[in-house]
């Protein structure tokens, strides 16, 4: 019988590992209000799937949070258990799917210009416990590396800097979760908390192009 994915935080780096998640909260919701600002300002296509991506993602954060303050201050242990067994991997997880796949639909219609992308999440991954976050996982690498490839392509064919910025905060996305699988397979903390530090950096390169397009719109404005 498989043994359930170990969950982190480990004791030792709980409060570092918090402030990470806040600090990564806070990027992902000044990133979703930059990427809104920058598709109403250029109305690429591209960054209304960026920002419903961000946007799901910081729902999902924001809501694996609020669960954790409220788990960690009930005085019922079985409430914890039931928390950091079920739901402090899952909800992450499953958001960061939901938010992948409509980006790598963006990219998709960006990179060959297609009418349409119907992609199906399976309705059993919502019932699996032991299985969802392996399958999440795995999930998500495969969309990050479809993602990565199309974001490449995308700047290879404009050569524009701001292709870049995505291109790489995506591959940095995708080194954080191979290095998160490895982290839970061989239970080992410092790998965990490596790949916590490379999505953050993704998240910054994020909001450094998110800022540079409202910039330099604001400029062309004033011209």
């Amino acid at each position: 019988m498989p043994r359930p994915a170990p969950l982190p935080p480990p004791q030792q780096v709980a409060g570092f590992l918090l402030l990470l998640d806040a600090l990564g909260l806070g990027a992902l919701l000044a990133l979703s209000y930059l990427l809104y600002r920058s598709w109403s300002i250029t109305r690429n296509r591209l960054f209304v799937f960026f920002f419903l991506g961000f946007a799901v993602l910081s729902a999902g954060e924001l809501s694996r949070l609020v669960l954790l303050a409220v788990a960690m201050t009930a005085r019922i242990s079985e409430l914890r258990l039931f928390f950091l067994t079920h739901v402090a991997g899952f909800i992450p997880q499953l958001s960061q799917t939901v938010a992948l796949t409509l980006i790598a639909i963006g990219y998709s219609l960006e990179a060959f210009r297609a009418e349409s992308l119907q992609v199906i999440l399976p309705y059993w991954l919502l019932r699996e416990r032991r299985a969802a976050f392996w399958i999440t996982g795995v999930l998500n690498t495969a969309l990050l590396a479809y993602i990565v490839v199309n974001a490449f392509s995308v700047y290879a064919a404009s050569r524009r800097n701001h292709s870049l910025f995505p291109a790489l905060a995506f591959l940095s996305m995708l080194a954080s979760n191979v290095v998160l699988l490895f982290s839970l397979g061989m239970e080992n903390e410092l790998l965990f908390v490596s790949s916590k530090l490379l999505h953050l950096a993704g998240l910054l390169l994020l909001l450094v192009l998110a800022v540079r397009v409202v910039r330099l719109e604001r400029k062309e404005v004033e011209v």
